[in-house]
């Protein structure tokens, strides 16, 4: 099912993709609806469409609507242009009120493959679209609401080449849209950028490209994105720090970006693959790294936990898997993928690890993924130890 392939949370409110999920009513995918009570996460919907092929392998939530990606969607014989599903909620009920596809899509496309959602403003990556040129990579502005969605804009790199990647992520704030683009080359092969570009309803212009202070090649900047107000994050899994991959924090607005910081693990190694997926809420940012290895276990995985305090990021918490497992076959790893995903709001983090319940063995490695929350607790009475009295209920 690979549940975890993607992840986001909004309030009370989480969606967690299993692009591979099949069942006899419904196959190509799902994404399920995860609601917190007094006593836990509950499960409130599960949603499918009965045309997907990849449903769920990207989503996004604001509010009472949810965005789902599915990138290897068939619109033609030829296939895999790709599309995305809107949904909104109505007390508990989650109905589907449009399917997004863009403008001029050709066969492998693979319009859907990032999504971000922000008001009444949809962002849409294709990854593999044509821009400036034949498969450098576009993404799609939508404006509306409910089931009126209009595209509004096409955002591609005006010096794209081919296989830029342009549209590998994207994410939105109000009128700034950040995309990443891994395979963008300047000195180096594929060291990858993001783009900035500001705007509303059908006026977006780019403002700025960002990329890390020392260029390598296959960095693969742009890997993730998130932006929250004035500072934008950019995962680059393969970054300088010897490899072990890197999130760079920029601050600013318009055209005028500042890196404000480069962030690696403190147990950071080579091809950890740190920055894999990034997100940021005010002052604090969550990073995935999927082949981080544990005391115990290699390639567990891990997910960490970044506080800013003016204008210094430090690492707070290293988060990890109760039950996490791998194992390697015919010399690759077979691994849970612990932090492939995550997704931040106010005191709780979701890591998603969309192949969980690896029980040792190739062919025993079910896939069926997982999804993990973490949430905050702050030593209040400054005591030196977290303690009942530290939460706000008590309880917890």
């Amino acid at each position: 099912d690979t549940l975890g392939r993607s992840v986001a949370i909004d309030g009370d409110t989480m969606v967690v993709g299993a692009l591979g999920h099949q069942d006899p009513v419904q196959s190509g995918g799902a994404a399920y609806v995860f609601t917190r009570t007094p006593t836990g996460w509950v499960e409130q919907a599960k949603l499918t469409v009965p045309d997907a092929s990849f449903f769920g392998n990207a989503v996004a939530i604001d509010g009472e609507t949810i965005v789902v990606g599915d990138f290897f969607s068939d619109l033609t014989q030829f296939g895999s242009e790709g599309a995305a599903h809107v949904f909104t909620r109505n007390g508990s009920m989650w109905t589907e009120r449009a399917k997004l596809v863009g403008s001029n899509l050709n066969p492998g496309d693979r319009f859907g493959a990032s999504v971000a959602i922000d008001g009444g403003t949809i962002v849409v990556g294709t990854s593999s679209g044509d821009g400036a040129v034949t498969d450098d990579g576009t993404a799609y502005v939508f404006t509306g609401s409910g089931a009126m969605w209009t595209e509004q804009a096409t955002l591609f790199n005006v010096v794209g080449a081919e296989l830029d990647g342009f549209g590998r992520s994207v994410a939105i704030d109000g009128g700034t849209i950040v995309v990443g683009a891994t395979g963008v080359s300047g000195a180096f092969n594929a060291e990858g950028a993001a783009f900035v570009f500001t705007g509303s309803g059908s006026a977006w212009a780019q403002q700025a490209t960002l990329s890390g202070n020392i260029a390598e090649e296959f960095d693969f900047f742009g890997e993730s994105v998130a932006i929250d107000g004035d500072t934008i994050a950019v995962g680059s899994t393969r970054g300088p720090s010897g490899g072990q991959g890197s999130v760079y924090v920029f601050t600013g607005a318009g055209s005028a970006w500042t890196e404000q910081a480069e962030l690696t693990a403190s147990n950071g190694d080579l091809n950890d693959n740190f920055g894999v997926s990034v997100d940021i809420d005010d002052d604090t940012l969550a990073v995935g790294a999927t082949h981080v290895d544990s005391a115990t276990v290699d390639f567990a995985g891990s997910a960490y936990v970044f506080a800013r305090s003016g204008t210094t990021w430090t690492e707070r918490q290293l988060l990890t898997a109760s039950d996490g497992e791998s194992s390697t076959q015919f010399g690759f790893p077979v691994v849970d993928n612990f932090g492939f995903s995550i997704g931040i709001d106010g005191d709780t983090v979701v890591v998603g690890a969309l192949n969980e319940d690896n029980t040792g063995t190739f062919e025993e490695a079910t896939g069926r993924g997982a999804a993990y929350v973490f949430g905050l607790r702050v030593d209040a009475d400054g005591d030196g130890f977290l303690s009942d009295v530290d939460c706000d209920d008590g309880d917890n």
